[in-house]
């Protein structure tokens, strides 16, 4: 999957691409591949500018992207993901952890 916040603002370093919020029954694996130098991704231990990410079993959240475009290629064991849970009345761009 690539994603891509290039139509923000010009400028606006606080600005990002928010996807759906979901959650993760048995966790997912992340590998996080940069296309811009400035581009990251929010992950279980905040932003991620390259390398892995690896939210755990029942975690949920936004996936989020700021600085330009990045790849991130998921692995969600057995398959399983899950659009059914709801994000935090004060939802961050913060993952929740079991």
């Amino acid at each position: 999957m690539v994603i891509d916040d290039h139509d923000d603002e010009p400028g606006d370093a606080q600005a990002s691409f928010r996807g759906d919020y979901h959650g993760h029954p048995y966790g997912e694996l992340n590998m996080v591949v940069p296309l811009d130098d400035t581009a990251v991704l929010a992950g279980p231990s905040g932003w991620c500018h390259a390398g892995w990410t690896a939210p755990g079993p029942g975690s949920h959240h936004y996936p989020e992207v700021k600085g330009g475009a990045i790849i991130a290629l998921f692995f969600l064991p057995a398959g399983r993901i899950s659009y059914d849970v709801k994000p935090p009345v004060d939802a961050e761009t913060q993952p929740v952890q079991p």
